[in-house]
């Protein structure tokens, strides 16, 4: 299940359910804004509900389009790493 804003498409609460039904995982955005033209989530939580552990993500110092060359987005790079 998913809370949406209207607007942003920026879902703000996700809830997680296995096979039978139980509750999961909550996922929780904390802190959201444009940047760049690109709608960015800066700061979510995600609360493992079975094992009571949380964890949170922050993204600081966020820029797109800065030239970073294709090549880098290769499946043999993704895998191996650059060098």
């Amino acid at each position: 299940i998913t809370w949406v804003v209207k607007g942003d498409w920026v879902g703000l609460k996700k809830e997680f359910y296995g096979p039978d039904g139980d509750l999961l995982k909550v996922l929780r955005v904390e802190e959201y804004e444009r940047i760049q033209g690109v709608m960015t989530v800066k700061k979510s939580e995600m609360h493992d509900v079975q094992e009571d552990h949380r964890t949170v993500i922050e993204l600081n110092d966020v820029e797109y389009n800065t030239g970073i060359p294709e090549r880098t987005f290769t499946q043999r790079t993704m895998k191996t790493g650059l060098r």
